[in-house]
């Protein structure tokens, strides 16, 4: 978020990619809210993206992919946010598709300096080879002979609560035949 925002005041200040024939205060109100929009977006994909796991050891592929991501939904932040700030009522074709690349471009350049300044974590190596403590062992009964035991005595369980029921309804049966 702070390289979002120091980000958003240089471009306001040197009325980046057209938007220097607005006033100082509109620019710097539309690129504080586009550039925290995308850091906030970024945040959330970057989360989405880490939890997911997938590309957790290449930090270049995880950071390409929230750049891509993130192009899209920003874009339709970046057309509203310039509607809004300096007046555009309608855009062209070649307006959106010169927004849709320039968006990217930007996402692109905003996730590599985060990725750049963000501390690498810790590589830390699976041992597989290792057995598992016995406390961390899994819960679940063993599949095959060793779990017979287990299904017996359910089965055992099983069988007894059905002739507890049987033998419960049996007298209210014989008292109504009576």
């Amino acid at each position: 978020m702070i390289i979002a925002g120091i980000a958003a005041v240089f471009m306001a200040i040197i009325g980046a990619l057209g938007t220097d024939a607005a006033a100082l205060p509109v620019r710097l109100a539309y690129w504080i809210g586009v550039m925290l929009a995308g850091s906030t977006l970024g945040l959330l994909v970057t989360f989405a993206v880490k939890v997911w796991g997938r590309l957790r050891g290449n930090r270049l592929a995880e950071g390409a992919l929230v750049a891509v991501v993130i192009s899209l939904p920003l874009t339709a932040v970046v057309i509203v946010a310039g509607q809004l700030s300096f007046g555009v009522t309608a855009l062209a074709t070649a307006e959106i598709i010169v927004g849709w690349a320039i968006v990217p471009m930007v996402s692109s350049q905003m996730t590599a300096v985060n990725y750049a300044t963000a501390p690498v974590p810790a590589v830390v190596p699976l041992r597989s080879a290792e057995p598992m403590p016995a406390a961390t062992a899994p819960l679940a009964a063993p599949i095959g002979a060793a779990a017979m035991p287990a299904r017996r005595a359910i089965s055992a369980a099983r069988n007894a609560s059905r002739r507890a029921i049987s033998a419960a309804r049996r007298p209210s049966l014989r008292a109504s035949s009576a």
